[in-house]
């Protein structure tokens, strides 16, 4: 497995729970065998698709909190990926799912909640509440 993951605390925290799952054995047969990290950029985010890619990956884990995470997962697809993508329930806002486009095989999982996940949480909170929108 591959994870790729927004160069942002919420990519962070996802690398960490990943961790903690696969030092857990909580999926079986998994390991990381790299992680790459991802910002907003268009073309940065085609180069890191390309080159995931390009390692051949059986299963690859892929997290952002932003609109990133769709354009991450159909850039993967664009670069000929055809497996499984495991990702957040990040995945479930609309607009994310959109800019994927297919959305085939690509699962949520639920990652251990490192210290960092809670952190985040506050802040991510404190920021939609702010700004009017719903977030549990």
């Amino acid at each position: 497995m591959i994870a790729v993951v927004s160069n942002d605390e919420f990519g962070k925290s996802s690398l960490a729970g990943l961790r903690i799952c696969l030092t857990e054995k909580r999926f079986e047969r998994l390991a990381m065998a790299k992680s790459f990290d991802f910002g907003n950029d268009h073309d940065e985010i085609r180069d890191v698709a390309t080159a995931v890619v390009s390692e051949r990956p059986d299963v690859i884990f892929v997290s952002s909190f932003s609109s990133s995470l769709g354009t991450m997962i159909k850039a993967l697809r664009n670069n000929g990926y055809q497996g499984v993508i495991l990702t957040t329930t990040a995945f479930t806002v609309p607009e994310i799912q959109r800019l994927a486009g297919a959305c085939k095989d690509v699962v949520f999982v639920n990652l251990k909640k490192s210290e960092t996940y809670y952190e985040i949480r506050k802040i991510y909170k404190g920021a939609c509440h702010l700004a009017g929108t719903f977030f549990t």
